[in-house]
């Protein structure tokens, strides 16, 4: 698996795979990081086809075999497909598809009526990209798919992430808010923008939403309020909900923090 950390090496992969360079693309990343808008933006002239987990294993085969009646090398995005990689006939249909094969065979078995006659396989020269949030690369079933594919794991900082959130987001308070404790945080992600201009905007308590899910220790934030608050550490001190100790060690760690 490649390990990648920029937005930048992220697009060229997509890109790369839009060009169908790569047949069969793999971008796992924990969830939140745009990577499914990202995806849809560089492919938008190819019209992908776009299955998300909510799909059962024969509805999933049915979809790809009516796609492929109308383009034989048409272009799949499996989005948050955690689920679906738990499946073991879903599995084995991503296995057929995303063959190395330029001409691939699919079939599937089954007593449903669903399934018309005629319909039991099909030929393609389709390409795959599948984005997850949770790749275990120990299950066999899995792996077996892995090895069919170019496999990217992007793991971007969080400081990454806020970098390209400024590129379209536009609220300036939210963000400079978030960029204050960026550097205390291993956790940040898109979504907690979006749910922080939702309270903001609904005139609620936006920036304890900021702090809890990006698991900043709350000291930080006290610290951070004393110190533009007050001019000197003895004012601090007295207003310090912690000992005098605590004070100083955590004001060492948020400056060298800050430093970084």
């Amino acid at each position: 698996m490649i390990n990648i950390a920029t937005y930048k090496e992220l697009k060229e992969y997509i890109t790369a795979f839009s060009k169908k360079r790569i047949g069969f693309l793999i971008v796992n990343s924990k969830g939140g990081l745009g990577k499914t808008a990202i995806s849809e933006d560089i492919l938008a002239e190819q019209s992908p086809l776009v299955l998300n987990s909510h799909i059962s294993p024969l509805a999933m085969y049915k979809i790809l075999f009516s796609e492929n009646e109308l383009d034989k090398e048409f272009i799949a995005i499996f989005d948050d497909v955690d689920e679906i990689l738990k499946n073991k006939s879903a599995v084995a249909i991503l296995k057929a598809v995303c063959d190395s094969k330029k001409e691939k065979i699919v079939r599937y078995t089954t007593t449903s009526p669903l399934l018309e006659q005629g319909e039991e396989s099909f030929t393609t020269s389709c390409k795959v990209l599948l984005l997850t949030n949770q790749l275990s690369e120990g299950d066999a079933n899995l792996k077996a798919l892995m090895t069919r594919a170019v496999c990217v794991n992007f793991v971007p900082s969080d400081k990454e992430v806020l970098d390209f959130l400024k590129t379209f987001a536009d609220d300036l308070e939210i963000l400079k808010y978030i960029e204050k404790f960026i550097k205390f945080s291993t956790k940040f992600n898109f979504r907690i923008y979006c749910r922080a201009l939702e309270l903001k905007l609904s005139k609620l308590d936006w920036k304890s939403e900021i702090l809890n899910s990006m698991e900043i220790d709350m000291r930080y934030s006290e610290i951070e309020n004393l110190l533009t608050k007050y001019k000197t550490d003895s004012q601090r001190e007295k207003h310090f909900e912690g000992s005098r100790a605590t004070y100083y060690r955590y004001k060492k760690s948020y400056q060298q923090k800050l430093n970084k």
